[in-house]
């Protein structure tokens, strides 16, 4: 795993910018702050927030929902060629999402120490899974950027509960 923020492009940092922004307003409300938006061709095509609690459905994670609005608007199964940035990295069950919707690119902020599909799973990068049918090789991924500014949206809203199971 890169985490480098200077192997990162100008629109990469504008992006989790973007997102950094949305979390902090989401944080406000009574959904845990996880967005998440995709891009293809460096132009946005997906952008989601966290429904878990809104909609009472577990599977609603921000990842999740934006690759539901991605496949729609650019109707089509995979999602090839696409960057998915993350406020938090994601979870074991996007994790596999995203390999099956072949994600070229994974970009997230902050770590998740017990949930990571990456850091504490290696899902995101598993060389085996490429052996599977239907999944893709494993997406370029690049972790633990911009982390102390999100790291602030957890801990000033009222998810310490959350903040807790993250890694600095």
């Amino acid at each position: 795993m890169q985490n480098n923020i200077h192997s990162l492009s100008d629109l990469d940092i504008k992006y989790l910018k973007l997102l950094i922004k949305k979390s902090k307003e989401l944080a406000l409300t009574n959904e845990p702050p996880f967005t998440a938006l995709i891009t293809k061709n460096n132009l946005l095509v997906a952008d989601s927030l966290n429904e878990v609690i809104t909609k009472n459905d577990v599977t609603l994670h921000a990842e999740i929902c934006a690759m539901k609005l991605a496949q729609k608007k650019l109707q089509t199964y995979t999602l090839s060629g696409c960057t998915l940035y993350s406020i938090c990295e994601p979870c074991p069950m996007c994790s596999f999402i995203i390999r099956e919707l072949h994600i070229s690119r994974v970009i997230y902020a902050i770590k998740s120490k017990n949930m990571g599909g990456h850091s504490k799973w290696n899902i995101l990068e598993d060389p085996n899974l490429e052996q599977l049918p239907r999944f893709s090789v494993a997406p370029s991924v690049i972790g633990d950027i911009m982390s102390e500014d999100v790291y602030k949206i957890f801990e000033g809203a009222n998810f310490h509960y959350m903040f807790s199971s993250l890694t600095k």
